[in-house]
């Protein structure tokens, strides 16, 4: 990306050198780190590194779309990234109040409680720069909405012809289904959604059979934050037809028309998606979804926006004078107390205090199964990714490296995987998984691209067997890390011994597919000694993790330490890395290092941590 910018809408052909703004920018704000330019209408023309942070680009966009709102350049802005508050947006005025740009300013690895973490004091030492910039900038070309209220409030006759199809009696999920399908079909879509914006709700629909199920749930979990951040500062139509730059595509073209009730509340959004080789979304498309959208009974939607109502166990006081004259003979024995279900009413004590009934039965619901609780905690997001560090053996200077560890949040408790994953391989749950933790994984590495790529932070990811032999798993690998901005070859994706050799063929085109972006896989769980060859000639393995159960017996098992010398010498007879699972003791250790192992990865040398602590 050059660092000067020639607009070709200014006479003279004036010049802005970004470069030595950014300079000047960084002798205010020394910790800034990150530095970008863009125009008017949210698109980058200068960033520091050359790489820009797709979701740092959302908020750039969002606070120019409030700053075209505001009245004055003194109108509150949201400067500071929601997800991270040391990446700033500030935008420039020029003459006459003319909104002409932003810059961005990320400043990473700040402590807490440190000056350049407020927004204020940030804007107050770039003031000088942004009144040079405002008043050298040229006015950038006006951003015209792709609606109007006219537009909005026109429709078309097919739309309301097809608007006839919903019935405020109908259940809300047939009813919004419903509302789907007539809208992809009307409008000519692939696939579309519904989203709550105040509830964890998504409702699909697709009707093109090129797209799996897994493709869709991935394309709107992608644009899922970005969408509703969108209609919180907007409140508008959104169309995404493509990105800005010639080279830049988009895996679907998206529409988004917002669902309101009488009082103008938006309760709900419509999402419509068009493969990138379909037409664009034009005026006419815009026009006939917003007018089925008004259809939609909003009533309907009333008792989805209500919170849940809480299940209680209540403790009732009976009036003394009723606990007086009950005899003990008069209580029920426990065998018809619980013959009497749903209330269990406790007997009373033989005490001249109050007595209590405590009703528990219908109040107090039946634990949940274990796969329930696992649907439960994706559907609310209630997991936590951990990293453990991997050990260099040798070289101390080596870039740092994690494996990604799934927690589970429940009952107020951190669970491990032991606790939950025979159950989500029961219930087939694996992919379901794995995709949350690489979604979420790269979500969070995303927004600290610059110190992950300056720090060549590495990342591995387990694979369970069910998802590889999924459909479309690889896609959604693919489809996830090529929309980020980190380096394929920081991430490695761990796939069992045993996985792999069940699963030939899903192996085959996984392997392909990374080697395509650039990723790395790691074989896991070696155990096999001479048997580890076939994967190892098969497939472009360029790490081995030995199983834990051979590491732990080593010096007390001769034929456990006969196994791992026979995967060290196979792997580094190809030139690959080798890493012992479960190092416990230095003993362990003081071993590992006779026998040549790289790495090693154990509480002995570093226990998990929240990933996010990595980052601070």
């Amino acid at each position: 990306m050059s660092s000067v910018l020639k607009p070709s809408s200014s006479p003279g052909g004036i010049e802005l050198p970004f470069a030595s703004y950014a300079q000047i920018i960084r002798m205010l704000v020394p910790p800034a780190e990150r530095i970008s330019f863009y125009d008017a209408g949210g698109q980058a023309l200068w960033i520091n590194d050359g790489v820009e942070e797709p979701d740092f680009r959302t908020h750039v966009e969002l606070v120019l779309a409030r700053a075209r709102q505001a009245a004055s350049a003194s109108s509150a802005m949201p400067a500071a990234h929601p997800d991270d508050d040391t990446a700033f947006a500030f935008v420039i005025r020029g003459p006459g109040n003319a909104l002409v740009g932003a810059i961005g300013v990320a400043c990473r690895n700040l402590p807490d409680g440190a000056r350049f973490r407020s927004a204020d004091a940030v804007e107050r030492m770039l003031a000088p720069v942004m009144t040079i910039l405002g008043h050298a900038w040229p006015v950038s070309a006006k951003v015209i909405p792709i609606t109007s209220a006219a537009g909005r409030d026109a429709g078309t006759r097919q739309a309301v012809v097809a608007a006839t199809q919903l019935n405020s009696s109908m259940p809300v999920p047939a009813m919004l289904r419903k509302a789907l399908a007539v809208a992809t079909e009307l409008i000519d879509c692939a696939f579309g959604a519904v989203l709550l914006p105040e509830r964890p709700f998504t409702l699909s629909q697709c009707v093109s059979t090129e797209e799996s199920d897994l493709a869709v749930t991935a394309a709107i979990d992608n644009v899922r934050t970005h969408v509703l951040r969108w209609m919180k500062a907007r409140n508008d139509t959104l169309v995404v037809n493509a990105l800005a730059g010639k080279s830049q595509q988009l895996p679907y073209k998206l529409l988004v028309v917002p669902v309101r009730d009488p009082s103008r509340r938006v309760v709900a959004l419509m999402l419509l998606f068009r493969s990138k080789r379909a037409r664009d979304f034009a005026r006419v498309d815009v026009d006939e979804l917003t007018q089925l959208a008004a259809r939609i009974p909003t009533d309907a939607l009333a008792e989805m926006l209500e919170p849940d109502a809480p299940v209680i166990a209540s403790v009732v006081a009976l009036p003394q004078a009723a606990a007086r004259t009950q005899s003990p003979a008069e209580i029920p024995p426990p065998q018809a107390v619980a013959a009497s279900r749903p209330v269990d009413v406790a007997p009373a004590a033989t005490t001249t205090s109050t007595s209590k009934i405590v009703v528990r039965g219908a109040a107090t619901p039946p634990p949940q199964k274990m796969d329930e609780r696992i649907r439960s905690a994706l559907r609310l997001g209630s997991f936590d990714l951990y990293a453990q560090r991997i050990t260099p053996m040798r070289e101390a200077t080596q870039s740092p490296r994690f494996e990604v560890l799934l927690r589970m949040r429940d009952d107020g408790k951190l669970h491990g995987p032991p606790s939950f994953f025979g159950a989500a391989e029961s219930s087939h749950l694996m992919p379901d998984l794995d995709c949350w933790v690489i979604g979420e994984l790269l979500t969070t590495l995303r927004k600290r691209a610059v110190t992950v790529r300056a720090s060549s932070l590495e990342f591995s990811i387990n694979i369970a067997a069910q998802s590889l032999a999924t459909p479309q798993f690889a896609e959604f690998i693919v489809a996830e890390v090529c929309r980020t901005a980190i380096p394929a070859g920081l991430l490695v994706f761990e796939v069992s011994e045993r996985t792999v050799l069940e699963h030939e063929d899903d192996m085959d085109w996984l392997s392909a597919r990374l080697r395509d972006v650039g990723c790395r896989i790691a074989l896991d769980n070696c155990r096999s000694g001479l048997g580890t060859l076939d994967p190892l000639n098969k497939w472009p393995v360029s790490r081995v993790k030995i199983d834990g159960s051979l590491i732990r017996h080593l010096g007390s098992s001769l034929r456990a330490e006969s196994q791992v010398r026979a995967v060290v010498q196979l792997a580094a007879d190809r030139g690959i890395e080798t890493v012992a699972e479960c190092v416990e003791s230095q003993r362990v250790q003081d071993k590992l290092m006779e026998l040549g192992i790289d790495f090693a990865q154990g509480f002995h040398l570093a226990k998990p941590r929240p990933l996010q602590t990595l980052f601070r």
